[in-house]
């Protein structure tokens, strides 16, 4: 197995289960409860629109949740 089939595998399970990871590394799972925390604070505070910026497996968890909309309920 080459290494981009490792990646591939690796990021499928962690898809497929949240609580998934390596070792010395976080679970989707952690990287939501970490990023979903940090966005709800900052649009708690803020009063004007916002740009979010961050790495690829960070926004796509926060968009996971936002767009099941599991959050925006909450931060409306």
């Amino acid at each position: 197995m080459g290494k981009g089939e490792e990646f591939s595998t690796i990021a499928q399970n962690q898809w497929d289960n949240f609580n998934y990871k390596l070792s010395n590394s976080e679970s989707l799972h952690e990287v939501s409860h970490r990023v979903v925390s940090c966005f709800k604070e900052i649009t708690e505070q803020s009063q004007a629109s916002i740009i979010v910026a961050s790495n690829g497996t960070a926004l796509s968890v926060l968009m996971n949740v936002l767009t099941k909309n599991s959050l925006l309920i909450k931060i409306s």
